[in-house]
Parts: C-alpha cells; structure tokens; sequence
C-alpha cells in the first residue's frame, strides 16, 4: 500500500462509522488491505493543525489507501512523457515492532 505512516493519523482518517480516529490508531502493518479499504483518508479533521498546516487541501470523501500498482496504474495514464515516480520504503528504525518487516 501506499501510505506515510506507520498507522493512520486521528487528523485525516475517519472508520468505518465515519467518525474520526482517536490514538491509539491500527498500525498498517496489522491490518489487510481489505481491513484499510473501510477507512476514508480524503478529508483533513476539522479544527486539528493538520488542518491549519494545510488550508487549501481540497476534500475528497471517500479516497481510500491505494495499493502500489492502483499508483503506477494512474501515473502511467496520466503522467507527462519522461514523468518518474520515486518510492521509498520506510521502516520504523527506532521501534521495529511499528512496521512491517521490510525485507
């Protein structure tokens, strides 16, 4: 999946009911790719300095995490001639245990 943290953030992911998150949240790495489809990430909480870092953030109810090959799908159709996409895994350094096993 594609995502930039270890688990989903109470400031941009609403459940299943459509209520925000409260910590702790699910670590990503504890949950199956059908399990984060019940999550909506497409709207920052409002009121969280999420959101005051980030004014002009356009809504869009109802993105859910994408998988690695949805990405290359879209950048392959959409992308200029020449475009490169760069991916890094991440791995919580300094407490494994938050991350999945990166080998």
């Amino acid at each position: 999946v594609v995502h930039h943290d270890e688990s989903l953030k109470p400031s941009i992911a609403r459940g299943p009911d459509g209520e925000w998150l409260m910590r702790p949240t699910p670590l990503l790495k504890d949950l199956t790719h059908a399990e984060m489809q019940a999550y909506d990430i497409g709207r920052l909480r409002p009121g969280a300095r999420y959101s005051a870092r980030y004014p002009d953030q356009a809504p869009s109810d109802g993105a859910r995490i994408p998988l690695l090959s949805d990405v290359y799908g879209l950048v392959k159709e959409r992308a200029k001639a020449g475009f490169r996409l760069y991916v890094e895994l991440k791995t919580a350094l300094l407490d494994l245990t938050q991350s999945a096993d990166p080998r």
